[in-house]
């Protein structure tokens, strides 16, 4: 006979199984969306809707960037559209956001901020609160095109090595699509 203690760790696992099988599910799905997608402004809006809630990020951004690091394009959910512009033009001239390492070293950048104080991660004081992140590239096998961004994870203090892995995933197939 089991004892509570391992009956309670088997639920708790298969819990954890089931909500994996479901992530992975809406993944593939999105996977088709995006892949279907010709239109770059509608594909990184797709890229978004789809990251916020596989990930339960509170905010999702996407940054494409030229050659020389230079912004073309960002779009954000999450954020007023005040704070957006100011966060693009925050991040075109600040060579310590934690963006930087993903376009150029092509890096993962997951980190804590104990304080929420947006300011300590190269963010303007208008963004709200960051108590956690994740820059992950999008990119091609061949070429990084920018980043996507995870903030302010719902319910937990910080993203997990899963959400991390989704939301790579969803950077390689935006950086394919």
């Amino acid at each position: 006979m089991l004892q509570p203690k391992s009956r309670d760790i088997i639920a708790t696992t298969a819990v954890d199984l089931e909500n994996g099988a479901q992530r992975m599910a809406r993944l593939l799905e999105e996977a088709q969306r995006l892949m279907a997608e010709r239109d770059p402004q509608a594909l990184l809006q797709q890229v978004c809707a789809a990251a916020r809630p596989l990930t339960q990020a509170s905010i999702v951004g996407v940054g494409i960037v030229d050659g020389s690091g230079v912004i073309d394009d960002f779009v954000a959910v999450g954020l007023d559209a005040r704070v957006v512009d100011e966060l693009r033009q925050s991040m075109a001239g600040n060579h310590d956001h934690p963006a930087r390492a993903v376009f150029e070293a092509r890096e993962i950048v997951r980190g804590v901020n104990p304080t929420g104080d947006p300011a300590a991660i190269c963010l303007p004081s208008s963004h709200p609160p960051v108590h956690s992140y994740v820059f992950v590239p999008v990119a091609s096998s061949s070429r990084v095109y920018g980043w996507l961004a995870l903030v302010e994870k719902e319910h937990a203090q910080v993203f997990s090595e899963e959400d991390t892995q989704l939301a790579s995933t969803l950077g390689a197939l935006a950086g394919m699509a």
